[in-house]
């Protein structure tokens, strides 16, 4: 993908990882022009890929020693500035941009200093190969930083510069989907259901609730790949009526301003935007204070925040949540200010720009 930003005359290549960054920055296009690469080169997981920091044998890949040559080839012609890399398992960016002599930002987008994220290196030397290949390391919340801190880099190497968040243009009723009456009060959580998300909290808070027909929590996202853990959360959730499971669900951003409240169980999320879509639709919610979900609640203000598997005190703020319909109000109006003022477009684009103009050679 190519930026250009004519008003200060900087281009910039971006290696992506799927399709994370196209959307983020796509967002950004009333004042960029963006130019999508078809082709590209994904090296895999640190965990399964021996070679991924080897470069020597990576230029035995005829794939990616073609696509080395083809964007070495567009950055000359295009006069490329700058290359970014979203993602710390790509390692073309680092190279090409030393080789060019020009700039080399890399994104990361992971709590890398938690026992979850294990690679074939020690940590230390994750941070060490960063560091070398990288003018600046992006990262995406002080969580984020924090982490990076902790293993050794370097603090002037670091700039934080969240996601971008956007309020959805089309306005659809989970209701309506799972039919149930209007009436019905949905507590829900997002994502895929995997160990770290731990969806059995989420169970658990719904037993307080069981005697009450009028609130239902639901479940929305995919299985993960842990088939005793999937069984697990399938057997807990046969056993609990007012829960519902729904499958993964296609824009699901639509749909979070007809929660009542969003619950964020997991711990190891560097962000969460699921958390930042509901609270930018005017949807409080509860999430864990240990990561980077605490940088997007505020705590009584626009939702809560509690330590990890405290489901004694979920219980409690959705209890308030749900009784309190002027409360739930309240927080979900701050809530969506606070997340427009922080993570809106406008933003985070200048905080790139910026970055760029800074660092363009």
């Amino acid at each position: 993908m190519i930026f250009r930003n004519n008003h200060w005359n900087t281009k910039a290549i971006v290696f992506l990882n799927g399709g994370f960054l196209k959307e983020k920055f796509e967002q950004l296009k009333p004042s960029i022009k963006v130019n999508y690469l078809k082709n590209g080169s994904w090296l895999g997981s640190m965990k399964s890929k021996k070679w991924l920091y080897n470069l020597s044998q990576i230029y035995y890949l005829p794939k990616s020693y073609n696509f080395i040559k083809n964007v070495g080839t567009i950055i000359d012609r295009e006069k490329i500035n700058i290359i970014h890399t979203n993602t710390i398992t790509i390692i073309e960016g680092g190279k090409l941009a030393k080789k060019k002599n020009i700039s080399h930002f890399i994104q990361v987008r992971e709590l890398i200093d938690l026992d979850y994220y294990q690679y074939l290196i020690s940590k230390e030397k994750v941070i060490a190969k960063l560091e070398k290949n990288s003018d600046v390391i992006i990262a995406n919340s002080e969580r984020t930083k924090k982490g990076l801190l902790k293993l050794g880099m370097k603090k002037d190497k670091i700039k934080v510069i969240y996601n971008t968040v956007s309020p959805s243009t089309i306005q659809l009723d989970i209701r309506d989907l799972i039919q149930l009456d209007k009436e019905i009060q949905i507590v829900a959580i997002v994502g895929w259901i995997r160990p770290v998300k731990r969806i059995e909290d989420f169970i658990k808070i719904s037993k307080q609730f069981h005697d009450m027909n009028e609130i239902k929590f639901v479940i929305i996202g995919g299985y993960g790949g842990n088939t005793n853990y999937n069984n697990f959360i399938k057997e807990l959730i046969a056993d609990s009526p007012n829960v519902i499971y729904i499958n993964t669900v296609d824009n699901i951003s639509c749909y979070m301003k007809s929660f009542n409240l969003l619950i964020s169980t997991c711990d190891i999320e560097s962000f969460g935007r699921t958390v930042a879509e509901a609270l930018i639709e005017g949807t409080p919610a509860i999430g864990i204070q240990s990561c980077g979900v605490a940088e997007i609640i505020q705590h009584e203000k626009s939702g809560f925040l509690v330590e990890k598997s405290d489901v004694n005190s979920m219980v409690k703020y959705t209890k308030l949540l749900l009784d309190d319909e002027n409360l739930n109000k309240k927080m979900g109006l701050f809530g969506k200010q606070d997340v427009e003022k922080k993570f809106g477009v406008e933003t985070i684009r200048k905080k790139y720009l910026e970055l760029y103009n800074e660092f363009k050679k």
